[in-house]
């Protein structure tokens, strides 16, 4: 820009032609102009208009490492939030998956029981982010407000947040307490570095509990499950081998 307005500056200046003042400060004035507007064209510039009124979804977590005593203080405060008169509020509930409760409404969540059924063995927090950005009209402001312990195992919920930013979408987090006590982890999976087509096989499994306890192991392939067991925990370190 400083570039442009100093050429025309100097064709102005150069300029050999004779004629009165006034003409002469209005013809720079509007080179002016028109070299403004042609660079802030090249640049993208564009003009938008206020966005009114706020489109909030709630992702409530309802898997089991919530407890219920959490999830139902959680849905206690939604149901209490006060909204503008041009705010719109919905809400979904996530564990494996996610589903929609409610859609977006100008009234205030009135769901005395949630009906949503969804898999509580697992939390996919990225799915629920994607979810409610889908869900959002081309109108208005974005917002989804997590209800959550953040214990996700399945997907990326951090990389689900950056691909909402350029869509105009927050993300507000709510953390929920989670339910103490029985962890399991596992550790490693070891399974035979090569084995010829349709020879057997023994994956092991690695897993560290907290305290001794029953507990079901199941093996999956591509999400297929291949085979369980019911098995007793040992405090600390625990091996177990799937045939």
């Amino acid at each position: 820009m400083p570039v442009a307005l100093a050429w025309v500056s100097w064709l102005a200046w150069k300029s050999d032609v004779h004629i009165q003042r006034w003409r002469r400060v209005l013809a720079y004035g509007l080179r002016v102009l028109v070299v403004t507007a042609v660079v802030l064209a090249l640049a993208g510039l564009q003009w938008k208009k206020p966005q009114g009124g706020m489109n909030i979804y709630f992702l409530m977590d309802r898997s089991q490492s919530v407890p219920n005593a959490e999830q139902q203080a959680a849905h206690r405060l939604l149901t209490s939030v006060e909204k503008q008169k041009s705010d719109k509020a919905g809400l979904m509930v996530f564990g494996s998956d996610a589903g929609i409760e409610t859609s977006l409404s100008a009234t205030m969540l009135e769901t005395n029981v949630i009906q949503t059924v969804v898999g509580s063995d697992r939390t996919d927090i990225a799915g629920a982010i994607r979810l409610g950005t889908a869900a959002f009209p081309e109108a208005g402001q974005k917002r989804l407000v997590l209800f959550s312990d953040g214990n996700e195992n399945i997907g990326d919920a951090v990389q689900a947040v950056m691909a909402a930013r350029p869509l105009d979408v927050s993300v507000d987090v709510v953390p929920l307490n989670t339910q103490g006590g029985a962890d399991v982890a596992v550790q490693r999976l070891a399974v035979p570095g090569s084995i010829k087509k349709g020879q057997p096989f023994d994956a092991k499994i690695f897993a560290l509990s907290d305290r001794e306890q029953p507990a079901t192991v199941r093996l999956f392939r591509n999400d297929q499950l291949l085979g369980e067991q019911s098995v007793r925990l040992a405090k600390g370190k625990n091996l177990f081998s799937f045939p």
